[in-house]
C-alpha cells in the first residue's frame, strides 16, 4: 500500500514538473539544458586534466545561478515594460537575454571539449566566436569568466 502511494506521489511530482517545464519559454529551456551540459563538460574536462577543485566548481555554479536570475528578471520585467517597445529586432526581451547566454554556453562547451583533448572543428569554433561577438556588440568575453582569450 505504501509503495503504491509513493509511486503515485513520484508520478504526480514528475507530471507537475513536466507541466511547469512546458510553460517555460523555449530559449530559457535551452539555456537550462545547455547549462547542465556545460556543467557536465566542465567536470569531465577537470577530471581529464586532473584539476578538480571545489572552489572553481562553486564559482561556476554561482555564475550559472546568476545567469538564471538575470533571465528570470527579464521574464518578470517583460510584461511590465510592455508599454514601451522592449522587443529587440522583433524578439521579446527575455528571449534575447536567454539566447545571448545560450551562445555563451555553447562556446563554453566547445572550449571545455577542446581543453579536454576532443578535436573541435575550426568552423564550429569560428561560428560560435562570431555569434558571441555579434551578440555582445563586438566585445569578446570569455564564457568561463577568465582572461577573455578562447583557448580553442
Amino acid at each position: 500500500m505504501n509503495l503504491e502511494k509513493l509511486q503515485y506521489t513520484v508520478l504526480g511530482i514528475f507530471a507537475s514538473a513536466l507541466a511547469y517545464w512546458v510553460q517555460i519559454p523555449l530559449a530559457f529551456q535551452a539555456l537550462l539544458l545547455l547549462q547542465g551540459l556545460d556543467l557536465i563538460s566542465g567536470l569531465s574536462k577537470a577530471f581529464v586534466l586532473k584539476q578538480l577543485h571545489s572552489d572553481v566548481g562553486r564559482r561556476g555554479l554561482i555564475r550559472k545561478f546568476q545567469t538564471i536570475l538575470i533571465v528570470v528578471a527579464a521574464l518578470i520585467a517583460e510584461p511590465l515594460l510592455a508599454q514601451v517597445d522592449t522587443r529587440l529586432y522583433g524578439v521579446p526581451l527575455a528571449t534575447s537575454v536567454a539566447t545571448y547566454f545560450c551562445i555563451i554556453e555553447l562556446l563554453s562547451l566547445a572550449e571545455n571539449a577542446g581543453q579536454a583533448g576532443v578535436p573541435v572543428p575550426q568552423f564550429l569554433t569560428n561560428a560560435l566566436v562570431k555569434l558571441q561577438e555579434m551578440a555582445s556588440g563586438g566585445r569578446n568575453a570569455s564564457p568561463s569568466g577568465g582572461s577573455g582569450q578562447n583557448s580553442l
